[in-house]
């Protein structure tokens, strides 16, 4: 017997959350119709699988196939016979849709330094990752105040926001990964970090030097910075070949 069994009919697929249902109909069953197979194929470059271990009894038309990822699944029902030909059917495209996002990154890390702040995460193992996006904000830990730094999902799990070398405000980041649907993960816990200040405050200017009795009245221009501590004084004598600086104050003058 080398004729195969006529194929099912009407071979439909019906798509689930991360399942896909195959129903079938075989009206013109074989008297020696033994019972059906089922094969798999994931998109149209893959050889099809077989994925029933037993074969399915020749009564049975409906199938249940549970997947691990989306994606474009293709489906052929195989009527068989006593002799083991098969009918094999048209084939039945189920597409899974991707709606699962990636995990949210972890051991996201910030430094510090001059004129910059370096970001650093663990890299996510999805296989379909796009890339990370990175999210700051200035001195307001707000959900509704960050902005995105990228336009384009970075790759690497490293990001260096260069910054003005005298900016002293507090900087917060968070982090989300994206996948190649678009499904972002949830936002990392942010991490706020500023630069070391290393811009000194400009250099005072003597307006006036006025001598008393038995001392000196200094006066100078106050200073803008806003983190101005104060001013430290110091003097040395005009017979002093070396210029021997002394400061005279004990503490900072405001």
């Amino acid at each position: 017997d080398m004729t195969p069994p006529l194929s099912p009919g009407n071979v439909r697929a019906e798509v689930g959350l991360l399942d896909i249902t195959l129903t079938w109909q075989n009206h013109f069953k074989s008297k020696d119709m033994a019972g059906y197979h089922v094969y798999r194929q994931q998109g149209r470059h893959e050889e099809p699988v077989r994925i029933n271990n037993m074969l399915l009894p020749h009564t049975q038309e409906i199938f249940f196939d549970t997947l691990q990822e989306p994606g474009t699944y293709i489906y052929h029902v195989a009527s068989v016979d006593s002799s083991g030909n098969e009918g094999l059917s048209y084939p039945a495209i189920g597409e899974i849709m991707d709606i699962f996002p990636p995990q949210t990154p972890n051991g996201f890390q910030i430094v510090a330094d001059t004129g910059r702040i370096i970001l650093s995460w663990n890299e996510n193992k999805e296989k379909d990752l796009m890339g990370y996006r990175i999210y700051r904000t200035v001195g307001d830990n707000r959900d509704g105040s960050y902005v995105l730094l990228n336009a384009d999902p970075v790759k690497s799990t490293e990001f260096i926001d260069s910054l003005p070398q005298n900016a002293k405000n507090y900087f917060f980041y968070k982090l989300t990964a994206v996948d190649s649907s678009y499904n972002m993960s949830e936002y990392t816990n942010p991490l706020s970090s500023r630069m070391p200040d290393i811009i000194p405050p400009r250099q005072p200017f003597i307006t006036n030097v006025t001598p008393k009795e038995k001392s000196i009245k200094i006066q100078w221009l106050a200073n803008s910075e806003s983190d101005l501590m104060g001013y430290d004084i110091y003097r040395y004598e005009t017979n002093d070949s070396l210029k021997t600086l002394k400061r005279l104050n004990l503490s900072l003058l405001n």
